[in-house]
């Protein structure tokens, strides 16, 4: 295993990361759990049991089989796409951040109101490369 992460949130959640296995997202609960795949939106549970509660197969967690070709539809169809900007953002800010604090072998702090790390300079300058002269944010 090459790596391994823990998000810790405000309201207690814990998100746990680890590079061995396959790739999705499993929630686990005192009843079993969950695992959609990142590829394909296969949902499997354990035990297999909890498929049959109410609307679990039919998604309530929401799936897609290709974020791509949903992504493509919704260019032509002008519909909201299964995963929104804001969904994106915050899926991939928290990546961002999990990428850095491997880069610098620690634990880093989030601020996500102001979506900055404010106690850590080092780890702050990597949310934001430098750019190159005629290509600033403003």
């Amino acid at each position: 295993m090459d790596y391994v992460f823990v998000n810790e949130y405000a309201d207690g959640l814990r998100i746990v990361g680890v590079d061995d296995g396959p790739r999705g997202i499993q929630f686990v609960g005192d009843r079993g759990s969950l695992m959609i795949h990142v590829h394909g939106g296969k949902l499997e549970t354990a035990p297999e049991q909890l498929l049959d509660m109410d609307g679990l197969a039919d998604g309530p967690l929401g799936r897609t089989e290709s974020h791509h070709r949903n992504f493509l539809d919704c260019v032509k169809s002008r519909e909201e796409p299964f995963a929104t900007a804001e969904i994106g953002h915050r899926t991939a800010t928290i990546c961002h951040l999990n990428n850095i604090a491997m880069r610098l072998g620690r634990p880093i702090e989030f601020d996500p109101e102001t979506e900055t790390i404010p106690s850590d300079p080092e780890a702050q300058a990597w949310l934001m490369p430098e750019m190159r002269d005629g290509y600033q944010l403003s």
